[in-house]
């Protein structure tokens, strides 16, 4: 059902990473073609769920991440300022580009109105039609979380691990 997208970098990808992983999504994403963020190498257990970009440069691979995805949250320290770097600012240009739904969130963000957005907005299948009944099955969803590298929001891997694990617990909530 949900397939969190992210770069590899530290900060908000990583903490992606650690939420998606601790609540049973699948991962995916491209990576920077050297398979570096802002410390070094990226780890092997983070490494191993990306894909290296064809073109060089973190712009590509924030480029492939944005149109492999369904929908965009971008994780930031206040939601009222959301293109506080430039990676940041250009992952909302493309995703508002390519008219991907998209979410704003910070650390204060309800997880049950994030929760809320993914499975009506996103996940359950609405009718074509005011006399049809929705399907029963639900539609695959690929949401890039994006935001800050660590070295420009310190505690961002932290904060987005806690604040998607709290999103999967209010989505179990929903389905009951």
């Amino acid at each position: 059902m949900l397939t969190i997208v992210q770069g590899g970098q530290t900060g908000v990808d990583r903490g992606a990473h650690a939420g998606a992983l601790a609540s049973g999504w699948s991962l995916a994403g491209y990576m920077p073609h050297d398979r570096r963020d802002e410390l070094g190498p990226i780890p092997d257990e983070v490494a191993r769920y990306l894909i290296p970009s064809a073109k060089t440069g973190y712009a590509a691979r924030t480029v492939a991440n944005v149109f492999m995805s369904t929908a965009a949250l971008i994780v930031v320290p206040n939601a009222e300022d959301p293109r506080v770097t430039p990676g940041t600012a250009k992952t909302l240009d493309l995703a508002r580009d390519r008219r991907l739904p998209r979410r704003v969130a910070d650390p204060t963000t309800s997880p049950e109105v994030l929760a809320s957005w993914i499975w009506h907005d996103l996940v359950k299948p609405q009718p074509l039609l005011l006399f049809e009944r929705p399907k029963e099955e639900t539609k695959s969803v690929r949401l890039l979380v994006a935001g800050p590298r660590e070295s420009k929001w310190q505690g961002a891997r932290v904060a987005t691990a806690a604040l998607l694990r709290q999103v999967a617990q209010a989505l179990v909530a929903l389905k009951r």
